[in-house]
């Protein structure tokens, strides 16, 4: 048992993730990294940290994502991991969800990149890229710069 979850992740064949009492998701350090069940596992995992609007303030249509459960209207949050999140939209496939943002702060982590920018309707979304990403030098605050991800990389959650 450990509230650490990288040791859960390297030294776990099966892992049980619990929220007050009952399991949320039960399965593979890999399967709950690349498709947390909620969107509790999402973020305890700390590997989906973006909550997007499905229906994009500035028009941009995100569509083909698979949203198993949800209806016409329903509420819904969309979240994708940091590290599937591009600042270059050339040469991406077509099956990728697009927008613009404004650089917040971009910080060196050593052998990673984090960018945190500001969409124009309010809502942050953080990216953290390899180091090599940016030879010459860091997005700057106030930049405006392209997100990029794919689709596939999206998941569906309730809004809670």
């Amino acid at each position: 048992m450990t509230h650490n979850e990288e040791v859960a992740l390297r030294l776990s064949d099966r892992v049980a993730l619990f929220s007050y009492g009952p399991i949320e998701q039960l399965g593979s350090g890999r399967e709950l990294f690349d498709a947390p069940s909620t969107h509790f596992v999402a973020s305890f995992i700390r590997t989906h940290s973006q909550h997007v609007e499905v229906a994009l303030p500035d028009g941009t249509l995100v569509s083909d994502i698979p949203a198993a459960g949800f209806g016409i209207g329903d509420k819904v949050s969309m979240m994708v991991r940091h590290d599937r999140i591009d600042l270059a939209g050339a040469g991406k496939p077509s099956s990728s969800i697009r927008l613009t943002a404004t650089v917040v702060v971009s910080m060196f982590l050593g052998d990673v990149i984090h960018v945190r920018t500001r969409t124009g309707w309010g809502e942050e979304i953080s990216a953290r890229r390899p180091r090599d990403d940016f030879l010459d030098e860091l997005p700057q605050t106030g930049e405006l710069v392209p997100l990029v991800w794919p689709t596939a990389s999206a998941r569906l959650y309730a809004k809670p």
